[in-house]
Formats: C-alpha cells, structure tokens, sequence
C-alpha cells in the first residue's frame, strides 16, 4: 500500500476532533450567553439606581413646593393684615 494513499480509515481515525470541535462550539456559545446576562444586570442595576435618584430628586422638588406653599401663604396673611389694618 503506498503511503500516500488516503483510505476512508485512515480520514475517519482521529475520533476525537469532533467532541474537541463541540466542546470549543459550547464554550463560545456559552461564553456569549454570560455576557449577555451579565449585560443585562448591569443595565437594571443602572436603571435602579436612575429610579432612586429621579425619586429622590421628586422628593426635593415637593419639599421644595411645600416651603414656597408656606412662604406664599405667610406673604398673603401678612398683605390681608396689613390692608385690614390700614382700613378706615
């Protein structure tokens, strides 16, 4: 047999490139899914951490509110006494 002669055997001998071949497909695969899920835990964690500061920034908009409420109502109590008290 001449040795340069390529039989079906001799093509079919090294049995272990096709687990090699699957188990190297499945980590990349797999390696794509972790990215993909750590991805998205940083993005909600990001977004959950927009959610509490726009609520706290809500928070000192109505603080905010309320004390211009209370000026405003002080301001027109004293303007109702003051024109009271100049009355004839």
């Amino acid at each position: 047999m001449c040795p340069f002669h390529f039989s079906p055997e001799k093509i079919m001998r090294p049995y272990f490139l096709q687990p090699c071949c699957a188990v190297l497909l499945l980590a990349f695969l797999g390696g794509c899914g972790v990215d993909t899920a750590t991805t998205a835990a940083a993005v909600a964690k990001l977004k959950a951490e927009e959610l509490k500061a726009a609520q706290q920034q809500k928070e000192r908009a109505e603080k905010k509110l309320e004390e211009l409420n209370q000026i405003t109502q002080e301001r027109l109590q004293n303007a109702d006494t003051t024109e009271t008290g100049n009355a004839p």
